[in-house]
Parts: structure tokens; C-alpha cells; sequence
């Protein structure tokens, strides 16, 4: 996101702020299974999000640790605790 605009950014920060507002609008009038379907689909989102936000930091870790342990003793594949 660095070669985004100050305009852009500022587009961006307002309909981020704009859609939850237009989504609770559009809830009070829509039948009570679409917010409801709504609702249970955005905390899957952030379930699954959140998952895989954790298993990309361990990996991002354990390659980091791979690489060093690589470099103190070359030739040596297997460290404890890494499936190589």
C-alpha cells in the first residue's frame, strides 16, 4: 500500500467507515435471516482470518530459524522440531 495516493487512502478510510454504517441500514429492513446470514459470515471471516494470520507468523518463524540454523551448520537438514 505505498504507492497509494492520499486521496486514495482517504477513499479507503471513508467507505470503510461508510459500509458498516450501509450494512446496519440495510439490516433493519431486510428480512431477519439475511443480517442473521450476514452476521455469522463475517465471524467466519475473522475465525479464518485470524488462523491464518497465526499458522503464516509461525511458518514466517520457523523458516526464519531453518535459515539461521542452516547457516551456523551447513549440510545439516534436520533441526528438531521442523519436518524438512
Amino acid at each position: 500500500m505505498s504507492n497509494v495516493t492520499e486521496e486514495q487512502k482517504k477513499q479507503m478510510k471513508f467507505m470503510g467507515l461508510l459500509s458498516p454504517v450501509m450494512i446496519v441500514m440495510f439490516s433493519l429492513n431486510a428480512p431477519s435471516a439475511l443480517p442473521l446470514y450476514w452476521t455469522v459470515g463475517g465471524m467466519f471471516l475473522i475465525i479464518q482470518t485470524l488462523l491464518a494470520r497465526r499458522s503464516m507468523r509461525k511458518k514466517k518463524i520457523q523458516s526464519g530459524l531453518r535459515t539461521k540454523f542452516n547457516i551456523l551448520m551447513p549440510g545439516k537438514c534436520s533441526f528438531p522440531g521442523f519436518l524438512i
